[in-house]
């Protein structure tokens, strides 16, 4: 599995939206880092450093059958 040590974002080192770490976006979306593992596992796009972009993380998890099946898929706003 590629490393998931990417630096620490704060005031001198902002986040990069396409190479935030695996525990880092676990930790910013509040899930269990193990829910992301399985979607890495499952074919999630990630960078060579094992860092994801969160728009193409994104687009993968709105691709018809990348969602996790437990959890209602969007099909739209109803306003």
């Amino acid at each position: 599995m590629p490393p998931e040590n990417t630096p620490q974002h704060g005031p001198e080192n902002p986040l990069n939206p396409a190479a935030v770490g695996v525990d880092q976006l676990a930790r910013l979306l509040g899930l269990p880092i193990d829910h992301l593992r399985q979607h890495v596992a499952q074919g999630a796009p990630t960078n060579a450093n094992g860092s994801i972009n969160l728009v193409h993380y994104a687009a993968w998890l709105n691709t018809p059958g990348n969602s996790d099946p437990a959890q209602p898929v969007a099909s739209g706003v109803d306003y």
